[in-house]
């Protein structure tokens, strides 16, 4: 993917990174969209014999024998293909879109490391304000997708989507499907609570999809762990609301930092993380209003719980309680 280029250097600055973000929007879109639109018939015991996980692949022959033999059965999978095969394409439409995104940032985020772009670098990305946001933005918001994903449409409702569009289209051969699979398959079964995302493991479920380290790490250490990349300090001046006006970049640090986790296990990392980001602020919005609550989703991770813990003890979050009940009684 070549840049494009004016007279006077880059059109728009960096158009491939904000195409990459623009998609990503898009996605999410279409995912929250199709996630509140589940077909009844994935949640009718009824169907539950003409649906079938990723084990499906394992013998398919077998499963379709056991349909073929049985009318009732057969009669049952004909009212879900015709009720639901639109759904099902986009769906499927929805997979494919999540795993070519990967799959271009990835070869453009690699093309950059190479050198192979002659007029900007990954340094020179960074070092520019918009390009470091547009950057950051493009891998965090895909963070989110795998995240919302799982929130959103579970790993058995995913498997059960996938395997009924490919049965009904009667084709295994799509470019991306070894991907799609990757994406579909069941990570972990969490009790859903809505607009809190609780996930366990995901530094696996974004192992099914990673970006390069060496990326990550930059810009994990050159601009979300000291900067302000998008300069709210100066609307926020008072040192009481630091953690505000770093919140949505703190959001993108939490996405990040499951990327490359080793930095949840480096303690004096985590403590500055913690003291500079989140001290007052551990429930963390991470796509649109759907949260983290970080004394959550960092338990498994000692390092990073203890750094939390030690500034968000109960006397500490009672007397932020009573601040803000103060303030809103006073602007009453």
């Amino acid at each position: 993917m070549e840049p494009v280029f004016s007279g006077d250097g880059l059109t728009g600055e960096f158009p491939e990174l904000l195409q990459f973000c623009a998609r990503a929007e898009a996605l999410i879109a279409e995912l929250l969209l199709l996630s509140d639109r589940v077909p009844s018939q994935f949640l009718d015991p009824r169907f539950d014999p003409v649906l079938f996980d990723l084990r499906y692949f394992e013998s398919p022959r077998d499963y379709e024998a056991r349909i073929n033999a049985n009318t009732e059965l057969q009669a049952v999978e004909d009212e879900l293909n015709e009720s639901c095969a639109s759904y099902l394409q986009r769906f499927f439409l929805l997979a494919n879109g999540v795993v070519q995104y990967h799959t271009d940032l990835v070869k453009y985020l690699s093309n950059l490391q190479e050198g192979l772009y002659a007029h900007f670098t990954l340094e020179g990305i960074l070092e520019n304000k918009h390009g470091a946001q547009l950057l950051i933005e493009s891998i965090s918001l895909f963070g989110g997708i795998l995240l919302l994903i799982e929130h959103k449409i579970s790993g058995f409702l995913r498997e059960k989507l996938l395997v009924s569009y490919l049965r009904i289209n009667q084709s295994f051969k799509f470019p991306n499907l070894e991907q799609i699979y990757s994406l579909c398959r069941l990570h972990k079964t969490t009790k859903p609570v809505p607009d809190i995302i609780n996930i366990q493991k995901t530094e696996d479920l974004f192992a099914r999809f990673p970006f390069p380290k060496v990326v990550i790490d930059a810009v994990i250490v050159s601009c979300l762990r000291n900067d302000d990349i998008y300069n709210n300090g100066h609307f926020y001046t008072d040192p009481i609301h630091r953690t505000m006006a770093l919140s949505r970049q703190g959001a993108h640090l939490f996405v990040l930092l499951f990327y490359s986790h080793g930095f949840l296990f480096d303690s004096a990392f985590m403590r500055e993380v913690v003291d500079r980001f989140f001290k007052d602020n551990w429930v963390v919005p991470v796509v649109l209003h759907f949260s983290v609550d970080l004394l959550v989703s960092w338990d498994p991770y000692r390092e990073a719980k203890a750094a939390l813990v030690e500034c968000v003890s109960p006397t500490f979050m009672r007397d932020r309680c009573t601040y803000h009940c103060m303030k809103h009684v006073m602007m009453l």
